[in-house]
């Protein structure tokens, strides 16, 4: 008897085992679909994620993103939980910004890839930048429910909700605040993999994003969590024109604690320097 409870617990880890590794190499491969060509300006390819995919690519993408930003100091606030519940409610925030993103083309994802291996050509994601233009008009409550916000928000709760929109109207105060009285290209979510970093691919994205920005006669405005990128963005033009830390005001919070700190780092396009100075 102790064999055959012995042999169906072997089993069964073995079938989780083969589940978990059937959903990483799922991940893996639902990037190669989205190879639609690679552009000039990147040395390993580069996707720009703005097009419409069906729905369990678009769900298979957002689990993409979704780990690659569970960790990060402002989503671990935003979504205060369990790892594996913030998780997936990223996936979901991510799912309807790609609806939003078909429907609108507000924002584009720009997705650098690289070979992960040389035989079977699968691709991964080491870079990725969620871009928008404020020229672009922004949608509403009734785009963001017809996009598939009702259940994230259920899930979300009161509480999270809370939460995001008082960060969200805060953050928007800044940049009104902060930033010139001007239409400028946004740049957020701004994630190079850990192995990926150092090799120049930060600075090849923003190299291509500036082109845009010069065609458009734009400036850059890059929202920043983490101090150890101010410098590098310094490097690549920036300055920094707001410093400022967020204090959240929940109820039930005894002391005034900052929990993240956000840079408003600037960058003037050659087309949009001339137009500034001329206004």
């Amino acid at each position: 008897m102790r064999r055959g409870l012995g042999a169906a617990c072997a089993a069964l880890l073995a079938w989780l085992l083969a589940r978990k590794l059937q959903r990483a190499w799922r991940d893996q491969l639902v990037l190669a679909d989205l190879v639609v060509g690679r552009q000039v300006g990147l040395d390993q390819g580069e996707t720009e994620l703005h097009r419409a995919m069906p729905a369990p690519v678009r769900r298979d993408v957002a689990r993409i993103f979704a780990a690659l930003f569970t960790h990060n100091a402002l989503y671990a606030f935003l979504y205060c939980g369990p790892e594996r519940w913030r998780r997936r409610m990223l996936e979901d925030l991510f799912e309807v910004q790609l609806r939003l993103n078909e429907a609108y083309g507000r924002s584009r994802y720009f997705v650098d890839c690289e070979d992960r291996d040389e035989r079977s050509r699968v691709p991964r994601a080491t870079c990725l930048a969620s871009v928008y233009s404020t020229r672009d008009a922004r949608p509403g409550v009734f785009d963001v429910v017809e996009a598939g916000g009702i259940p994230y928000f259920v899930k979300l709760g009161l509480t999270g909700f809370l939460r995001n929109y008082k960060f969200e109207q805060w953050l928007e105060r800044l940049k009104a605040s902060s930033a010139p009285k001007r239409d400028y290209l946004c740049v957020e979510h701004f994630f190079v993999r850990g192995a990926s970093q150092g090799q120049g691919l930060a600075a090849a994205m923003l190299d291509k994003l500036a082109e845009e920005a010069e065609e458009a006669s734009l400036p850059i405005l890059a929202v920043v969590t983490e101090s150890e990128t101010v410098g590098f963005y310094q490097r690549q033009g920036f300055s920094s024109i707001c410093q400022e830390r967020y204090f959240p005001d929940e109820v039930g919070s005894v002391t005034k604690v900052p929990v993240l700190t956000i840079w408003l780092m600037w960058r003037e396009s050659e087309a949009s320097s001339l137009l500034g100075s001329a206004c």
